[in-house]
Formats: C-alpha cells, sequence, structure tokens
C-alpha cells in the first residue's frame, strides 16, 4: 500500500467551484439542460455566443500553458527542449503545411487524434490529484484501474473515430491546395467490429473495479470529485461514441453526432474552464502573483498572440499559400494545439516535487527568479505585452466584423459593406475566399458585374477556387469576350476537372469561338459527368445544326 500524503486541504478553491469547474458539473448541468430542451436552447442562442466565449474562455487557456513556461528563467531553462526544440521543430512542419498538403493533413490528423487524449489525461489527472490532497492510500493496483477507465474510454473514442473510412470533413474538392482533413486511419471494420463492443464493455469493468477498490480505501465523501470527473469524461466521450457506433442516441440530440460540432464547442469550453481553474490556482502561489484579473489578462494576451501570429505571418497577402476559412485556419489550430499538448505534458506531472508541493499540499513557491535583477527595468516584455495587446485588439475587430457587421451587409444586401468589412478583415488575415466567392456570385444576381469581377479576382488571389474562376468565365463570356471566358473556365478545370457543369461551359465557349471539334470534345465530357445534364444536350444538339448549316 502506497504512503498518503499529509493533505493541506481537501479542495483548491472550495467545493462549489472546485465541482463545477474543476471535476465537469457545470458541463454535466448543460448536459441536463441540453437533453431537456436542446433544440430550443440553440434556437434562442445568440449567433455570436459560442465565438465570444472561445475568445473568452478557450483563447486563455492556451496561454496559461504559455505563461507557465517562458515567463519565468527558471521555467524556460528546465523545459528549454520543449520551449525551444520542439516549438522550432513545429513551427518548421506549420510551414511546411502551407506548401504541402499532406504536411498539413498529418498535423490535422495527430492534432484532431491526440485531442480527446488531452482531455482524458487532464482528467485523471485532476482524480489523482484530489484522493492525493485527502490523504487516500492508493496501491498500484487500484492506480491502475482507475487509469484504466479513463484510458480505456479514449481507446473507445479512438476505435470509432478511426474505424473504416469516413467522410473527409475538411476536405472541399473546390479549392486547390484545401484539401487539408481529418485523415481517417480506415480501421477494418471486421477489427472495429470486435473492439468497440470489447473496448466498451472494459471500459465499463475498470470503472466498476476502480470503484470497487476506492471504496475499500475511502468514503464516499472523499471519492465525490473522482466520481464526477468520471461522469463527465464518460459525457464528453464514451456516452456520444457508443451512440455514435450502434447509432442509438434514444431522441436526444446531445449526442446525435450529426449535431455533435455544435455540442462539442461546449465540451471544448468546459475543458478550457478546468484549464483556467488549476493553472491560475498554480499561478497564484509564486512569487509574483498580482491577482486574477492580471493572470487572466496576460494569459488572454498570450493565448491570443499564439493563435494570430503564424495567420499573419503566412496569410496569402505575405508569403503564405492558403486562405485562413480554406486550410490555413486547420493549419494555426493543429499547431496551436500540439505545442500545448506537449508543453502540457511535461510541465503538469503530480511527480514533479514542485507541482506537487502547490496542487497536493498547498505549498507556496515563493522563490524569486533569480534572472529579474531588481530595480532595472526589461523592454522586451513590455514590447511583448505591448505588441500582444495590439493582436488582440485586432481579434476584437474581426469579432466584430465578422459576428455582426459582414453578416447585416449581407442580409440588407449592401455588398458595398461587406467588400469594405473584408477588406477591414484581410489586415489581421481574415480575408475569406468562400465570402468573397459568395459575395461575387450575390453581386452577379443583382447584374453587377464589374463589382463581382473585384470579389471573384480576390478571391483567387487569396486561393483559387472552381465557383471564382467559373464567375470570371461567366462575365466574360456575357460581354463576348470568348477567349478570355474559356481561359477562365480551363483555370477551373486545372482544379476540379471532374464537374459536368464545367465542361458544359468549356464547350460553350469553344463554340463560340468556332471550334465545333472541341466543343463537342468538352460537351461529351460533361455527359460522361452527368448523363442527364440538359446544356452539354442541348450544345451538342446546337453542333449539329452549324455542321448541317456548313
Amino acid at each position: 500500500m502506497a504512503v498518503a500524503d499529509v493533505p493541506a486541504q481537501r479542495w483548491l478553491y472550495g467545493p462549489g467551484r472546485d465541482l463545477l469547474f474543476g471535476c465537469g458539473l457545470l458541463y454535466v448541468l448543460f448536459f441536463g439542460a441540453f437533453v431537456a430542451a436542446g433544440p430550443a436552447i440553440r434556437s434562442v442562442q445568440p449567433h455570436f455566443l459560442i465565438p465570444l466565449l472561445m475568445l473568452a474562455v478557450s483563447t486563455p487557456h492556451y496561454g496559461a500553458t504559455l505563461l507557465r513556461v517562458y515567463e519565468h528563467g527558471e521555467d524556460r531553462r528546465a523545459y528549454a527542449v520543449f520551449t525551444v526544440g520542439v516549438t522550432v521543430a513545429l513551427c518548421a512542419l506549420f510551414v511546411a503545411g502551407v506548401y504541402m498538403t499532406w504536411v498539413g493533413t498529418l498535423m490535422l490528423t495527430l492534432y484532431l487524434t491526440w485531442s480527446p487524449w488531452h482531455y482524458t489525461g487532464q482528467n485523471y489527472g485532476i482524480a489523482v490529484m484530489f484522493l492525493r490532497r485527502r490523504g487516500v492510500a492508493l496501491s498500484d493496483q487500484t492506480k491502475r484501474w482507475l487509469y484504466a477507465s479513463f484510458i480505456l474510454s479514449y481507446v473507445l473514442l479512438f476505435f470509432v473515430m478511426h474505424s473504416s473510412v469516413q467522410p473527409n470533413a475538411g476536405e472541399s474538392i473546390q479549392y486547390r491546395d484545401a484539401d487539408i482533413h481529418l485523415a481517417y486511419l480506415g480501421i477494418p471494420r471486421a477489427i472495429g467490429g470486435v473492439m468497440i463492443p470489447v473496448v466498451g464493455i472494459a471500459y465499463i469493468g475498470a470503472l466498476v473495479g476502480a470503484a470497487v477498490r476506492l471504496m475499500r480505501v475511502a468514503s464516499v465523501r472523499d471519492l465525490l470529485p473522482v466520481a464526477a470527473l468520471a461522469l463527465t469524461q464518460a459525457l464528453w466521450f464514451s456516452l456520444p461514441e457508443a451512440a455514435r457506433y450502434w447509432q442509438q442516441t434514444g431522441g436526444l440530440e446531445v449526442i446525435d453526432f450529426d449535431l455533435r460540432t455544435y455540442y462539442f464547442s461546449w465540451i471544448v469550453l468546459g475543458h478550457a474552464a478546468q484549464y483556467l481553474w488549476i493553472t491560475s490556482y498554480f499561478a497564484k502561489s509564486q512569487h509574483d502573483w498580482k491577482g486574477q484579473g492580471t493572470y487572466y489578462g496576460k494569459v488572454l494576451l498570450a493565448g491570443n498572440a499564439a493563435w494570430m501570429l503564424p495567420a499573419i505571418l503566412l496569410t496569402p497577402d505575405g508569403i503564405g499559400g492558403l486562405s485562413y476559412d480554406l486550410g490555413l485556419g486547420f493549419l494555426v489550430a493543429s499547431l496551436v494545439n500540439l505545442h500545448h499538448f506537449i508543453l502540457d505534458g511535461a510541465i503538469w506531472k503530480l511527480r514533479s516535487e514542485r507541482v506537487a508541493k502547490i496542487l497536493i499540499r498547498s505549498v507556496p513557491h515563493r522563490e524569486k527568479d533569480p534572472t529579474v535583477a531588481s530595480g532595472r527595468r526589461s523592454w522586451g516584455p513590455a514590447m511583448a505585452w505591448g505588441g500582444s495587446a495590439i493582436l488582440l485588439l485586432g481579434a476584437a475587430v474581426e469579432f466584430y466584423e465578422s459576428q455582426f457587421v459582414l453578416p447585416r451587409a449581407i442580409e440588407q444586401q449592401d455588398y458595398i459593406a461587406a467588400d469594405q468589412s473584408l477588406d477591414r478583415m484581410a489586415w489581421i488575415a481574415k480575408d475569406s475566399a468562400q465570402a468573397r466567392t459568395e459575395l461575387g456570385m450575390h453581386l452577379m444576381s443583382l447584374g453587377e458585374h464589374a463589382i463581382a469581377f473585384d470579389q471573384y479576382e480576390r478571391s483567387i488571389e487569396l486561393q483559387a477556387g472552381v465557383q471564382a474562376w467559373a464567375g470570371i468565365g461567366q462575365i466574360h463570356g456575357e460581354a463576348g469576350r470568348w477567349r478570355e471566358a474559356l481561359e477562365a473556365y480551363e483555370s477551373a478545370l486545372a482544379i476540379e476537372s471532374g464537374l459536368a457543369e464545367l465542361w458544359s461551359l468549356v464547350g460553350t465557349a469553344h463554340f463560340e469561338l468556332g471550334d465545333l471539334i472541341a466543343a463537342r470534345r468538352a460537351f461529351d465530357k460533361a455527359l460522361q459527368a452527368d448523363s442527364e445534364l440538359r446544356s452539354a444536350r442541348s450544345g451538342l444538339v446546337r453542333i449539329d445544326q452549324a455542321s448541317r448549316q456548313r
């Protein structure tokens, strides 16, 4: 039997705050509300609420890790392999991913597969922390059972996530270099069909085994945080993934995979709140603690800078080649999260004496950083925080423009205002190739061809797209510039060669230029892709008529 730690106190902040934020009971309450009235809640929820909460809650939790390892010299030195070596390697991968699709796909797949394990590891670590704070003596066997219950929850998700071949949610055939996507491993159904039920049964067995062994050495009161964390883990991952695999939701849309993106946003927020809860407790034990408000401001600035800087540096208006909405955003998310996962795994180990002293025994760390000279002012940190403040202002502008100005302008058909809004977002690398194309299509429907042409060209500057090139071709064609129209359609074909309507447009351009042989070839290819396409059939009729007249 392991020797128990003698705790300083049972809770970090108190039972209410710890259970709600640290143990996930706030999400359990949200889950209950979603079970009772999920559709009604979604219908009345402001469209900007989740983006706002992501900025206010999720963004700072990344900054909390950065502050932990970069703010003090002793931490930078202690984790130099990660703060320098790993960071440089990930940045190099990020740059490569902008130009090589397979690298970007690898990063995104690693990030999305690792992310649930990151959440799971945090839940397990907090469970052990609470047991040790209560002086519960954990044998190695009991600890293994508890660990198995969490790890099997993740293994279940892994097999469900990667079994067979699934659609690439991030892939778009409309855009070149935009096929950075989650690459499912395609575990054969014969294997997944056996392993998923086996892992599910083992998961339930591990939960029961851990509960039985823990109840032998601790009271129900002592086990309340662990039970809450086990329930949170089940609601975050085990239950939704089981429902996804067996296609049994019981009529509950909160575990419906078709709505997983929306509901998982609340899980992300729950995890971020949990992370801020424990990191702020650790930070306030340091010698330079200046209060919760100052700490939150710092982690918000640091986290936002981590998200914005890579995008600004690799924007298509700079040295990059991917629009944020069509690939670059996936890469930034992968870079920031992989960096976060690696650093987190290195710095939050309960076997570390410094971490255990604070999180288990509540002994403050009051040693002053020896690299900080008393009475001397360093301009480096001041400049870094100043630059981060400017970036945060940019994030606020982007939020306001994307959530309020742009949608309102499009709804009111004020396309000049919409164009100006996108221009302002371009300064912070958030101009959108998709939005420019959609704006061009709206303008075309109103007969504003000249302005639509500008929107299509800007879309192509950001990232070449089929719809944008086709729109330019249509404008040229309606103006009788068939040579230019053909060039635009061929540029679209270079991106996606299997679209029937596009081949039909090429056929029309050749016909108008008098090349009946090339026109027939194009219409035939259109019908190979879609045998019922009327424009292609009528095109062939026109060719036959023109041939007879010659």
